[in-house]
């Protein structure tokens, strides 16, 4: 808690109105940053883990060593100042902003964590207690945030696209725009987007949905073929993976995106316990690999085989997205395109030309 010459700066400015005494109060802060002055890094104001664990020691006698294994959590929650989204934040939260944004107090935190697995060594000696410890192993199950600053988390995977430039297209355009949110995929295709409710909440129910924008993944490149990802794919930002089949849905989805999905999934012979749009890769039957190898196959060849021909120079963006709804078309009409070896595949490019 800090005061500064905020609050009588802003009474000064209405001439020392005695009905404005009270902005007065405005100089009392909360510091949101490292630094009780509301300067450094951003830091979370509060902080808790938790953890089970069980393991094995061996006792020496005067030292000891354990290893431990077990899940861990940890949830952060912090602060948001009131012009942290639009990056005219002062790092000091004061009682006026809280109160403007009462009436959607969700606003007021951004909350994260996460839940991993470890495995732990340590070593501790007698009289002096632990010495060392390090963990050997950690595989987070999973991770959360929710709060204004937004959060879209998963896996671009046509096998796992690596330095992929992901990015939040809230105009629906196809292209990154110099003040949309982008980031990139890992070596493994997980990204982690933050996406400004603010900004993009445009309906103001606490996320951003479809209606809102699309995640697009572009360049980076297969890391199972090495080949370069020359097309894009498409999910929403409530999505846990971008792949050929949530494009493909995307593409199709001009009522509810879950009628989209069950059409792609009924046409195309998929498990209708499959969740299109949330999976892990892992969890994929060997038929539902294959799928999606044969339909990225055959947007491929129909993207490089266009773009050598076209005279108009269309960007590869708009030469994938036809193809797509060339597909979708198909699923509509209940007559799928048939993947399953490269001379189809050759068959229905030259029918889809």
């Amino acid at each position: 808690m800090g005061y500064d010459t905020f609050g009588l700066r802003t009474w000064s400015e209405r001439d020392f109105d005695l009905d404005q005494t009270w902005r007065v109060f405005e100089g009392f802060y909360l510091s949101d940053r490292e630094n009780p002055d509301g300067t450094g890094e951003d830091v979370a104001e509060l902080a808790a883990t938790a953890s089970i664990a069980a393991g094995v020691e061996v006792d020496a006698g005067i030292a000891s060593a354990q290893v431990t294994g077990g899940v861990r959590g940890n949830m952060d929650l912090d602060f948001v100042d009131g012009g942290e989204i639009g990056g005219t934040d002062d790092g000091r939260i004061r009682a006026s902003e809280v109160i403007a944004r009462l009436e959607s107090p969700w606003e007021l935190f951004q909350v994260s964590g996460a839940v991993e697995l470890f495995i732990n060594a340590a070593v501790s000696v007698l009289a002096i207690g632990e010495v060392w410890s390090k963990d050997l192993a950690t595989f987070q199950l999973a991770s959360f945030t929710m709060g204004p600053k937004g959060t879209s988390a998963g896996t671009a995977f046509d096998g796992a696209i690596s330095g992929g430039r992901v990015f939040f297209d809230a105009n629906l355009n196809g292209v990154l725009d110099p003040t949309e949110p982008r980031t990139y995929t890992t070596a493994d295709g997980l990204y982690t987007i933050e996406i400004p409710l603010g900004i993009y909440d445009l309906n103001k129910n606490g996320k951003v949905d479809a209606e809102e924008g699309q995640i697009i993944v572009i360049e980076g490149y297969d890391v199972t073929s090495g080949l370069d990802l020359i097309t894009p794919l498409i999910s929403t930002p409530e999505s846990t993976v971008a792949s050929p089949l949530t494009t493909l849905a995307a593409k199709l989805a001009e009522g509810p995106l879950l009628d989209a999905e069950k059409e792609v999934k009924q046409v195309l012979g998929l498990s209708t316990s499959l969740d299109l749009f949330d999976y892990e890769i892992k969890e994929l039957s060997t038929q539902n690999l294959a799928l999606q190898g044969q339909l990225q196959n055959l947007v491929i060849l129909a993207t490089q085989a266009i773009a050598a021909t076209d005279a108009k120079n269309a960007v590869t963006y708009d030469i994938a997205t036809a193809i797509y709804e060339a597909v979708a078309d198909k699923i509509e009409s209940n007559a799928a395109p048939n993947l399953t070896n490269v001379s189809t595949i050759k068959g229905e490019l030259f029918k889809m030309l």
